[in-house]
């Protein structure tokens, strides 16, 4: 079997038919795929929806278990996996029709051990879907640490490519239960791989929907903080498999990792700007800049955002951020006001 596709669920019955629907209009035969389904505690439809969709399809499988959260999930969906190649896909988003056969093929045909292609943020469920053209121009294969030598990551969620299975297998490639987990995720992917392209094909939709819910402004500080405590707690695992790569049995030099820096550098830029904006806690912030320290991670190193040339205001703030005393008075003034909040 050549391809597993993976998805998690959870309370997903009013998109899942979409997404899997997309699925099964791949030009793939049956007995060269799987689609893996693990419904995860879900409290809505969703099980009984995906099980009269696959009933007839030999190919297609539901398991169901309670409550793990995203991370277990994805693990045991990795465990269950039994194609040559991996491909997770949410339960929400969906597929341009046609395209992973041609990705598939070209993945065989050139024995890669990771292959990215596009993927489009959309806000509907009936997206233009007509397949990108397949006749490639000259793609470039490379290892994982030559091509981040020369290039940038297009993404780091796990939605954009395939994966050799045996690389998880390999080099013990887990996903960890962090929010943000799917950083570490790819970029130990691609430092695990040998060949790798991507492929100016479009063939994934990302999901995002439409309705909003109000909040208060209370409830925006608790979502920006829960969100900078995310990300703290990711740039400590990242930061280590840039600083020690052969922990996790990856044997590439610091040259590869200029990539992985720039981007953790960028996550610290603007985690360190949610706390100004809305923690109370001086002393949290202030741990969180040591820790930073301790550990070689700041002063911040990058001044230019990941997309594009930054602007006059990012520059400054780069500057006043990194100046460890000008910091200080900042988050003191900053969580006083937050106080007053």
């Amino acid at each position: 079997m050549h391809l597993s596709i993976l998805i998690p669920v959870y309370n997903a019955e009013k998109h899942i038919i979409n997404c899997l629907e997309s699925v099964s209009k791949q030009g793939i035969s049956e007995e060269n795929y799987e689609v893996l389904l693990v419904n995860d505690g879900s409290t809505d439809g969703s099980g009984e929806i995906i099980e009269d969709f696959i009933a007839g399809k030999p190919n297609m499988v539901l398991e169901n278990q309670k409550n793990q959260g995203n991370a277990a999930t994805r693990n045991r969906l990795f465990d269950l996996a039994k194609g040559e190649y991996i491909y997770c896909l949410d339960a929400d988003d969906y597929l341009v029709p046609n395209t992973l056969s041609g990705i598939l093929d070209f993945a065989l045909r050139n024995h890669l051990d990771f292959i990215g292609f596009e993927s489009r943020e959309t806000s509907i469920s009936n997206e233009d879907r007509i397949p990108s053209k397949l006749d490639l121009p000259e793609i470039k294969i490379a290892s994982g640490a030559s091509f981040l030598r020369e290039n940038s990551l297009p993404k780091v969620e796990v939605w954009w490519y395939f994966a050799k299975r045996e690389l998880l297998r390999d080099f013990a490639i887990k996903m960890d239960d962090l929010i943000m987990a799917d950083v570490s995720f790819t970029y130990k992917l691609v430092l695990a791989s040998q060949r790798m392209a991507i492929l100016p094909i479009h063939a994934h939709w990302y999901f995002q929907s439409p309705v909003s819910i109000m909040r208060t402004s209370d409830n925006i500080a608790a979502h920006k903080l829960r969100l900078a405590d995310a990300t703290y707690a990711m740039l400590l695992g990242f930061n280590d498999l840039i600083q020690n790569p052969n922990k996790y049995h990856l044997m590439v030099d610091s040259t590869a990792m200029g990539d992985l820096v720039q981007k953790r550098d960028y996550y610290a830029f603007f985690m360190i700007l949610k706390y100004l904006r809305f923690e109370k806690d001086r002393d949290k912030i202030i741990n969180v800049v040591n820790t930073f320290e301790q550990r070689n991670m700041y002063p911040i190193k990058s001044t230019i955002p990941i997309h594009g040339s930054p602007s006059l205001v990012v520059k400054i703030m780069n500057v006043c951020l990194n100046k460890k005393w000008i910091l200080s008075l900042l988050i003191t003034l900053a969580s006083r006001m937050n106080k007053k909040k």
